[in-house]
């Protein structure tokens, strides 16, 4: 902001600075007419120094302070840094030490400035970059609530990675990436709403020791080349007709109202989203709409959103209890639902221009939830069903956990995981080296029952016994089901002598689905605090040949606890919320540990 720019940005070797060590190529301006005098004065200090501006030239200030004498100056300033520039044609002037551009994109500005992209990648990642003394350090985040791979390129010249991980302060120096053309490549795995710094402060390793490719027999699995998206899947804008699908096992009802394409209808009902319809001002005004997806035990809702406009154009009432295949199909402006690969119904063709608004999110969503495929075209009847059979159905847990290969400071390769099979290892130099990950035994499920602790006054039993695992919205006593806070759970489980002498293994703890907080204890040692999927932990430290006892401190948000108390009298109630935010009508979120809770053999 100005603020910023006028007290805080310096030049120094061509880039703008900031103290805290982030700097930039180049400061682009937002598309306006007016700009104060102050911060023009320093803009142009900028440019003189050194600076790369691009932008066009404002033309008066917005404020009246020293008016009409504010609106010359700028205007003076304005010929000073931009010369005597023509906004309606592309152009550049030089002005001290900087550039000006003007009327042209930033990727055409970037290309002349022989400027190749920070940070690339296909997925929907979040990033930032700054320097330090020695290093290069990204931070890259996956917004989505859904684990993804991605290969992606950092522009550090011929360096090594670091992956520094923010929950746990471990770092790895990954074996697989290939620094090439000015840029590292790099394959890059993330959880749901999983992130990573990634540090580069090392000399890459010769192409002997640096590995570019892996194959599992024969399918490559890891690599390090940028593959592009094959154009029948790119996703782009393509109003009135597109498609998107996936696979959901909804937890909850939603609220089934008459289907309509005008007025608001279904905003203030209790809805199980899977994606909320964006307002269709982001696409281009009240004319046009964004589209969203609700998704119950009970049926499924499409609807529409614009200025005072939020419409179902498609309600189907129908059970779904377990794992179904969802497709919706936009045909001119007109939505079709597709289930399991069958057409179920065609709804009210709407009265706006609808968008897509199908993003991977689904975090609010009660129930689960498969990858969405995407396409800016309407498929027909025969590619939703070829597209319902070849989408793999989610499973409730993975089996394995995926391989890992990275090297210690000898320069040693380790590889932790992986599923069973033949491997090669293909290196920089072209050598490639084989490996062999026998079948593993399966993972141990550690099944009910469970003893479960709550805290006194807060209404649930101090004590109960859990037969099986459940989410606690989905018990018969209100104390469980309106809980809020934490919880403990016991249990003991075996370890045979033979697991424990596999050298070089980790004991993997997988608790399955938390929601939300883990505290994980091993015959009395606390080995960590899990709050983010997956929810696993190596727990090989800790265990002993024979009986082991588990402990598990589970912690869930307020929101159930606000809910049951909306309903209670106000003397009755264990909170109080200033703002009446959340109401007895609430829905109530996912609580407690829901699992399955599973123990499996990672060889390394």
């Amino acid at each position: 902001n100005a603020d910023v720019i006028e007290h805080r940005l310096a030049v120094k070797d061509g880039r703008l600075v900031l103290p805290d060590g982030m700097s930039y190529r180049l400061l682009a301006l937002p598309e306006s007419v007016t700009m104060r005098p102050e911060l023009l004065k320093k803009i142009r200090a900028l440019v003189k120094a050194g600076a790369t501006l691009v932008g066009a030239p404002p033309s008066r200030s917005p404020s009246l302070e020293t008016f009409p004498k504010c609106d010359a100056e700028v205007q003076t300033l304005a010929r000073e840094i931009w010369g005597n520039a023509d906004p309606k044609q592309p152009g550049e002037h030089r002005f001290g030490k900087g550039r000006v551009f003007w009327g042209k994109s930033l990727d055409t500005v970037f290309a002349e400035l022989g400027v190749k992209p920070d940070f690339e990648t296909s997925a929907q990642l979040g990033f930032t970059h700054r320097h330090s003394a020695d290093a290069d350090i990204y931070f890259v985040a996956n917004p989505t609530a859904k684990s993804l791979a991605t290969i992606a390129t950092f522009r550090v010249g011929g360096r090594a990675p670091e992956l520094w991980s923010p929950d746990s302060g471990r770092v790895d120096r990954p074996a697989v990436y290939d620094p090439a053309d000015g840029v590292v490549r790099l394959p890059l795995a993330f959880g749901p709403a999983g992130s990573v710094f990634v540090v580069f402060r090392e000399k890459a390793s010769p192409p002997a020791e640096r590995i570019v490719a892996v194959t599992r027999n024969g399918q490559e699995i890891i690599g390090t080349t940028v593959k592009p998206a094959a154009s029948d899947d790119a996703v782009s804008d393509s109003p009135n007709n597109f498609t998107f699908a996936l696979w959901v096992k909804p937890a909850d009802d939603t609220t089934l109202v008459r289907e309509a394409n005008s007025g608001i209808v279904g905003m203030a009902e209790k809805r199980n989203d899977v994606f909320f319809p964006p307002h269709g001002n982001g696409f281009g005004g009240d004319a046009h709409a964004g589209c969203g997806l609700a998704v119950g035990r009970n049926g499924v809702c499409v609807f529409e959103h614009s200025g005072n406009y939020f419409a179902p154009t498609l309600v189907q009432a129908t059970t779904l209890t377990n794992w179904t295949y969802v497709a919706v199909v936009y045909r001119d402006g007109q939505p079709s639902l597709y289930l399991n690969g069958v057409l179920a119904r065609t709804g009210l063709k709407s009265t706006h221009t609808v968008h897509s608004g199908a993003a991977q999110d689904g975090s609010k969503y009660r129930g689960e939830l498969g990858d969405i495929a995407q396409f800016s075209r309407s498929l027909n009847g025969d590619e939703i069903a070829q597209l319902a059979a070849s989408m793999p159905q989610p499973s409730d847990a993975a089996d394995t956990c995926p391989l890992q290969l990275t090297r210690d400071s000898t320069g040693k390769i380790t590889a932790q995981g992986g599923q069973s099979g033949d491997y090669e290892l293909k290196f920089a130099d072209g050598h490639i080296r084989s490996l062999k990950i026998a079948d593993a035994a399966g993972p141990v499920q550690i099944s009910g029952p469970w003893e479960v602790s709550f805290p006194p006054g807060r209404g649930a039993p101090e004590k109960i016994t859990f037969n099986q695992l459940a989410d606690w919205t989905q018990r018969s006593e209100d104390g469980i089901k309106y809980f809020s806070g934490n919880a403990t759970y016991r249990r003991t489980f075996d370890v045979s002598d033979s697991t424990l002498g596999i050298p070089h293994s980790a004991l993997i703890l997988d608790l399955g689905k938390v929601n939300d907080i883990a505290v994980v204890r091993v015959n009395g040692q606390e080995l960590g605090t899990l709050w983010h999927p997956p929810y696993r932990i190596n727990i090989a430290s800790a265990v002993k040949p024979g009986a082991n006892s588990l402990e598990l401190d589970v912690v869930n948000t307020w929101n159930n606890r606000l809910v049951g108390d909306d309903a209670l009298p106000v003397e009755q109630r264990h909170t109080s919320i200033t703002a009446r935010t959340v109401t007895k009508d609430s829905p109530l979120l996912p609580a407690g540990l829901i699992g399955p809770v599973t123990i499996r053999q990672a060889a390394e």
